[in-house]
């Protein structure tokens, strides 16, 4: 699965993924969380450099005034 889909899919289920200064940490129901951490370990590099490229890509966002 790729970093944007899991991360999308988790969203969906109400797990929001945040990037942090150590890594990430998921808010959301604790169930959720729960069921979501396995594919979350399992892919958490792929994920950081996605979370990274979505940090960098708001921020040009935010440079050019959209």
């Amino acid at each position: 699965m790729k970093p944007e889909t899991i991360i999308t899919a988790a969203a969906e289920d109400g797990v929001n993924l945040i990037l942090t200064d150590t890594g990430m940490k998921a808010t959301g129901d604790p169930d959720w969380i729960q069921a979501w951490l396995p594919i979350l370990r399992d892919n958490k590099p792929a994920i950081l450099r996605e979370l990274h490229r979505q940090r960098r890509h708001a921020v040009v966002l935010s440079m050019l005034g959209d």
